[in-house]
């Protein structure tokens, strides 16, 4: 019960944060604040990535179970930016996984995208798919920045 009340209020931060950051990124738009999420099978992967965002104001949540991860984004309300997700993980792959995330209710808000070590080869497949764009490893936060950035020009230019 009490992991339940601590993941409801990482929850209602998040939303909170969503909403002071889109009033905050209107006069400032260097500061944003973006939650987002890292599936990876490598631990030391995520270490990295962990490292790197610790001191960017952002905030990551760290998976080394694609299953995890979909639940925890399930259950975030939409208040996940970005997923970033690697595509060779044992339990399901990153096409499945993303392929999941697109059917919950964050599915087209959500930037998604697909790291790789792999090159540009893989990219034009991946794109294809459920994923908004590829990102190279080693994990890089000004790439992944303007990724979401051009993901949400495309958003606003979308006719429905």
């Amino acid at each position: 019960a009490e992991a339940i009340d601590r993941g409801e209020n990482v929850l209602q931060n998040m939303d909170k944060n969503r909403r002071l950051n889109a009033l905050q990124h209107q006069f400032d738009p260097d500061q944003r604040r973006l939650n987002l999420v890292y599936v990876d099978d490598n631990d030391f992967n995520l270490m990295i990535a962990d490292e790197l965002l610790k001191k960017s104001g952002h905030q990551l949540f760290t998976f080394d179970s694609p299953l995890e991860a979909l639940e925890f984004v399930k259950n975030s309300s939409g208040n996940v930016d970005i997923i970033i997700s690697d595509l060779h993980m044992p339990e399901i792959n990153g096409f499945e996984f993303a392929n999941r995330v697109r059917q919950t209710r964050c599915g087209d808000q959500t930037m998604l995208a697909a790291i790789t070590a792999s090159g540009a080869a893989e990219g034009d497949e991946i794109v294809q798919g459920d994923f908004d764009c590829v990102l190279t490893k080693p994990f890089d936060l000004k790439k992944i920045i303007r990724s979401y950035d051009e993901f949400k020009a495309r958003e606003k230019t979308k006719v429905f």
